[in-house]
């Protein structure tokens, strides 16, 4: 399965920006966001929210095991991870519907190689997960399809954004000591994570550019009813 994204480290930038968002009331249905005509609901959150609980959730069993308090409930700066965790997740569904918007609208398109990749992560997701539990709450595999394609189109427009960007590699790597890792992965991934997160601090003006042209409106009644960390009450199998 393909690496799961740390998610708050990936989304803090995006989260400190605002959201210039319009309230609205909640009515019969589930839609939660309305970007421009564009209404999502549940079923469009679900995938992300999946990534986020399942990470969270093994975060979960070590501090209650090993520190006697919830890791949902602690807090960083001023800010529980159960209500950071939701912030980043509601960013990344703008994020990846508004860049998934702009590849269609420029002809970007997924090739077959990457359609079978993703068909792939949704395989793996059913191996390591009960389809009873995951049909539970709705993840089915053709939302987890849908959404997965989503975010790669998504990501791969976000690669032509960044494609010129001036990222100092050697700097980067000379800031960060060989020395403070057990073994050249972890160097490497901490090269990678560390390059990443220099793109996405270049990446945010771009971004927030775009997504300046576009009408962005959350049902909040609807939105702070969801508690991350309960909506998934299942564990991966070991």
């Amino acid at each position: 399965m393909r690496i799961r994204r740390f998610f708050i480290l990936n989304l803090l930038i995006i989260l400190t920006s605002s959201f210039l968002l319009a309230g609205c009331t909640h009515t019969k249905k589930t839609t939660i966001i309305t970007i421009d005509t564009t209404e999502l609901s549940m079923q469009d959150f679900l995938y992300e929210i999946f990534q986020v609980e399942v990470d969270g959730n093994h975060l979960e069993d070590y501090y209650k095991k090993n520190l006697g308090y919830s890791y949902w409930d602690s807090v960083y700066k001023g800010t529980t991870m159960r209500e950071l965790a939701k912030n980043a997740i509601i960013a990344g569904v703008v994020m990846h519907q508004i860049l998934m918007d702009q590849a269609e609208k420029n002809g970007l398109t997924l090739t077959k190689t990457e359609v079978l990749a993703d068909q792939t992560i949704v395989e793996d997701i059913y191996k390591d997960n009960s389809s009873e539990a995951l049909n539970n709450v709705g993840l089915t595999e053709d939302i987890l399809q849908k959404s997965i394609d989503k975010i790669t189109l998504a990501d791969k427009y976000k690669k032509q954004l960044c494609k010129d960007f001036d990222i100092d590699e050697d700097a980067i790597r000379s800031s960060i000591k060989r020395n403070d890792y057990s073994s050249e992965e972890s160097y490497e991934k901490a090269v990678s994570d560390a390059i990443a997160y220099d793109t996405d601090k270049q990446f945010e003006p771009a971004y927030q550019k775009i997504k300046a042209d576009y009408k962005i409106t959350i049902n909040f009644d609807y939105w702070d009813g969801i508690t991350i960390g309960s909506v998934f009450d299942f564990h991966e199998n070991d």
